[in-house]
């Protein structure tokens, strides 16, 4: 009986393909405990977020985006973006774009790279240990007799349940913000709920940060917290109610 072929091919197609995901998640993780050791565990990082360094970096920051505000734009983007991706704070970068954006610009500025910081993390995950997740979940779901466990149950909870798990965790500010975005990548929360709920769910952290940058006098005055959480609200109401209203359809329509 003659064998196909492509059978082994495609077998060493698949392995070359399990091999080189692997090297490039020992290589990720090698970066991200490098750039958390030297962040806490040098005295070279641990200067770098003190208050003293951060307020040179928005001086110097605001005469750079003054003199290339095209440049600095893509730098704050590919900063913020490097730091989601090697789990490091990012509060830092939105008081910087407070000093040099200006208020209005500047948390407009963070709410497009905090986006784009979740979906590039979120993604990096998905592709890199998706089909192994979700393969162990498959194959623990298909034993006889045996119910997913709590954790797949959490899974698949909070894949049907995308925007509403992201704007948890964005207001929720002790939730790690790039540890979530790997998770959200994981267990198959939609990229359009993680966009969404990333640049709408974190607008009063946001704004918190940038105006301690940009107006610091501002952050005592109720009229600009009422004017962002009030906003901030309408947004979330509106969106919330649209994903109930899309729910009942689904449940409600004609099989």
């Amino acid at each position: 009986m003659l064998r196909s072929p492509f059978r082994h091919s495609s077998f060493g197609v698949r392995h070359s393909g399990r091999l080189g995901r692997l090297i490039l998640i020992c290589l990720l993780a090698a970066l991200i405990l490098g750039a958390v050791f030297w962040l806490g565990g040098t005295d070279e990082g641990r200067r770098f977020l003190t208050r003293e360094h951060l307020r040179h970096l928005g001086t110097a920051s605001r005469g750079w985006v003054d003199a290339h505000p095209v440049a600095s734009a893509v730098l704050f983007l590919a900063a913020y973006v490097a730091c989601a991706l090697l789990l490091l704070p990012v509060w830092w970068l939105q008081l910087l774009a407070g000093f040099g954006f200006g208020l209005w610009a500047g948390l407009a500025g963070v709410m497009a790279a905090s986006t784009c910081g979740a979906l590039a993390t979120a993604g990096v995950a998905r592709w890199l240990g998706d089909e192994w997740v979700r393969a162990r979940f498959d194959a623990r779901s298909g034993r006889a007799g045996e119910r997913p466990g709590m954790l797949g149950r959490a899974f698949a909870l909070m894949g049907r349940n995308g925007l509403l798990v992201v704007l948890i965790c964005r207001l929720s500010y002790p939730v790690p913000y790039g540890v979530s975005n790997y998770l959200f990548g994981l267990t198959g929360v939609k990229l359009w709920d993680i966009a969404v709920g990333t640049a709408v769910g974190g607008v009063p952290v946001y704004a918190g940060w940038v105006a301690a940058g940009a107006r610091p006098e501002w952050l005592g005055r109720w009229e600009f917290w009422a004017s962002v959480v009030g906003g901030n609200l309408v947004i979330l109401g509106g969106l919330l109610a649209g994903t109930r209203q899309r729910r009942l359809d689904k449940m409600t329509k004609p099989v």
